[in-house]
């Protein structure tokens, strides 16, 4: 084998050790710190998006605790309107009843005239009279 023999071999293994030497140099000042510095940018990217991220869940969350809160506040409201609303006519209906059964006591013929005639309508709906 010509590749082996003990001339040449020495300036074999030299040139394999100066290509080798080269090839590690390259690598060592090329293309580690470039690769490096790209690892470095993109894990400040990502970085940078979660945090933006965050900010932004803990702003929804923000946003529906007070959406939330609002409409508790918007329910309650219409509740106690609701509650005011009632009692506001419930006290008109009986300030009109107070006046109209007044107004009935003191005229009871009326009254009598008023009771009579319901029985009746309702005798003549039953068909009890013609």
């Amino acid at each position: 084998m010509p590749q082996l023999d003990r001339v040449i071999i020495f300036t074999q293994i030299f040139w394999l050790l100066i290509i080798i030497l080269v090839a590690y140099s390259f690598i060592i000042l090329k293309i580690l710190p470039n690769s490096f510095r790209i690892m470095k940018l993109r894990n400040n990217f990502s970085k940078s998006l979660f945090t933006s991220m965050e900010k932004l869940n803990e702003e929804q969350i923000y946003q529906s605790k007070k959406i939330i809160e609002l409409n508790h506040n918007y329910i309650n409201l219409l509740k106690h309107m609701l509650s005011t609303q009632s009692t506001f006519y419930e006290k008109i209906l009986i300030k009109y009843y107070k006046l109209f059964f007044g107004k009935i006591t003191f005229n009871e013929k009326f009254f009598n005239y008023v009771v009579l005639m319901y029985l009746y309508k309702n005798l003549i709906q039953k068909k009890l009279i013609n």
